[in-house]
């Protein structure tokens, strides 16, 4: 499952593994907000953490070329 995000008014792709998309569904629900909402702020955080060497959640991320 693909996921724009929009980090620095960059548009970023996001694409997860079906392992992933469920993980992130099951805290969605959880917490009762929307799973992009999750995905944005858990991939946001990973980006901003440069300590975090072992990237435990991993992920694609690409610069995307979609124009609005």
């Amino acid at each position: 499952m693909d996921f724009l995000l929009n980090e620095n008014n960059k548009p970023l792709k996001v694409s997860l593994t079906e392992t992933q998309y469920l993980s992130f569904k099951r805290i969605a629900d959880e917490k009762g907000i929307p799973l992009e909402d999750v995905v944005s702020k858990l991939i946001l955080k990973k980006l901003s953490d440069k300590s975090d060497k072992n990237k435990r959640i991993s992920y694609l991320i690409n610069e995307s070329s979609i124009h609005r």
